[in-house]
């Protein structure tokens, strides 16, 4: 009915046809009428204002946007390719760029933002790369040595606050995804220990001392709400590449030590996303050439 009400090219017959329609697919609806008043009016007066020549000529998609994760080791281009598939999609459709790896402060953890960075200057033993070098899982003995220090609850502490902090912007991105926009994510949670973007306090799930295990348990929580990617995009590169590409690229604090950087292509090789496709591009050809391949596979996603 609805076809043929589109084919006849009748305002009123379309116009019942889709109210027919709504009626039929009530109990499914993702608002309430009133907020459905609200949305629709707003499209209504951004489609005026488009005609107008006034704001934004992309679209959303209806059907839903998407969650893309970009990920892979130090080096990939995860920023650089992450910014150029916004700037492509956002010719037609909404989209917006995040990093997962850095997440935005919030209410919560603005008090832990002003403090961290002035001890990371004062006691730079117990900066992320330091302490990721002392916790690798090949050096369990160094890393309990770390655990016995007198500072090591600062550790857990950013830990937990990190993980809320993404968790918080994972959320409000799938809302925005359930709106029709696209959203690019620079790195992704997952559930494995010890990977950059995964828990790291899984070694104190059953520690001994209760602050400890208490902290891990809440960082723990935090990583198993956040949703799913719906698409994940692994940006290969050789190490030594990756490597190249550190000393190389500018960027705020300068290159990371070669075997931080050895260590993290390491672990970033055995990233996985249960129940998600991982397609692997291979990013060791030019800008241009990756991005056709990345954009390729976006657009037959979505």
């Amino acid at each position: 009915a609805c076809r043929n009400a589109v084919a006849s090219g009748s305002a009123p017959r379309r116009f019942l046809a889709g109210l027919a329609l709504a009626s039929r697919l009530r109990r499914y609806r993702r608002y309430s009428p009133p907020r459905t008043a609200l949305i629709r009016g707003r499209r209504f007066l951004d489609k005026l204002a488009r005609r107008a020549g006034i704001g934004s000529k992309r679209d959303i998609l209806l059907s839903g946007g998407a969650v893309v994760a970009v990920v892979g080791s130090d080096g990939a281009g995860k920023s650089t390719i992450s910014d150029e598939l916004v700037r492509c999609l956002s010719s037609c459709i909404t989209a917006m760029r995040i990093h997962a790896g850095k997440p935005p402060v919030s209410p919560v953890t603005a008090w832990a933002r002003l403090f961290f960075p002035l001890l990371r200057r004062l006691v730079p033993s117990y900066r992320k790369e330091s302490m990721e070098s002392r916790e690798a899982p090949a050096r369990p003995r160094d890393a309990q040595v770390s655990r016995n220090r007198r500072l090591f609850f600062l550790h857990p502490l950013r830990a937990v606050l990190l993980a809320h902090d993404r968790k918080r912007l994972l959320v409000r991105a799938h809302r925005k995804a359930a709106m029709g926009v696209v959203v690019v994510s620079d790195r992704y949670v997952t559930l494995q220990p010890g990977v950059p973007e995964g828990p790291a306090l899984s070694c104190l799930l059953g520690d001994r001392n209760p602050f400890y295990s208490w902290l891990a348990r809440l960082e723990d929580r935090a990583y198993q709400s956040v949703p799913a990617p719906d698409l994940v995009i692994y940006l290969d590169v050789p190490v030594e590449l990756a490597c190249h590409r550190n000393l190389t690229r500018d960027k705020a604090g300068g290159p990371k030590p070669t075997g931080y950087v050895r260590r993290r292509h390491a672990l970033a090789s055995e990233l996985d996303f249960p129940g998600v496709r991982v397609h692997r591009v291979d990013a060791t050809a030019d800008l241009a050439r990756t991005m056709r391949s990345v954009n390729r596979i976006v657009w037959n996603a979505l």
